[in-house]
């Protein structure tokens, strides 16, 4: 599955999601000063 990002409008922040079929896994929600990809190690 493809990891998605949203963006939010009001805060300094990314939430990285996999949307499937049926469920949507939250992979990180992480501040936008946070050095991009840091998350990866998550996706096992």
């Amino acid at each position: 599955m493809t990891v998605r990002r949203f963006l939010f409008s009001r805060f300094p922040s990314k939430l990285y999601y996999r949307a499937g079929r049926t469920s949507i896994d939250i992979i990180a929600v992480a501040h936008s000063s946070r050095e991009e990809g840091y998350w990866r190690d998550r996706l096992g």
